[in-house]
């Protein structure tokens, strides 16, 4: 399994796929393909190439987790120059990457609160939301340094 980021250029390689034949350098020199069977194949240009020399496996388009999948299941085929071929799955897995900043909803708060309210009183509920998922996703809260900051306490995690 392989992991590009979210965002991953066109022309970057992720795996190598390699595969070894047994018989000798007349039948044993292997070409590469990505086989068909899968619905990526349609896309025009397909998500992924791959080097028939190497079996370098790349990206022939911008890949953006946010817009499409977060995971392919490619076939890759190795061929021997005697006909005889072998296939195996690769399967990549898109990481996310923190390309997003938390936004508040609403994006502008008021709240009143009484001169008699005890400490520890809730005034109100701030709510940012980050649509980048795992790690990046998670928002946290600080208050910002000013006159009346030292009046109030917030829960950074919520």
């Amino acid at each position: 399994m392989s992991s590009p980021p979210k965002t991953f250029r066109p022309f970057n390689c992720v795996p190598q796929v390699v595969a070894t034949d047994a018989d000798g350098p007349d039948f044993g020199a292997l070409r590469y393909s990505l086989s068909d069977g899968f619905d990526w194949k349609d896309l025009h240009p397909p998500l992924f190439h791959i080097n028939a020399d190497t079996g370098e496996v790349c990206v022939s388009q911008d890949i953006d987790r946010d817009t499409g999948q977060t995971s392919h299941d490619i076939l890759v085929k190795a061929v021997d120059q005697g006909g005889l071929s072998a296939q195996t799955y690769v399967h990549i897995e898109v990481e996310d990457v923190n390309d997003h900043a938390p936004v508040f909803n609403p994006q502008r708060y008021a709240a009143s609160v009484s001169s008699h309210a005890p400490p520890d009183t809730e005034v109100l509920t701030a709510v940012a939301t980050d649509p980048d998922s795992g790690r990046y996703g998670r928002v946290t809260y600080e208050l910002l340094p000013s006159d009346l900051s030292g009046l109030f306490t917030l829960d950074g995690d919520t």
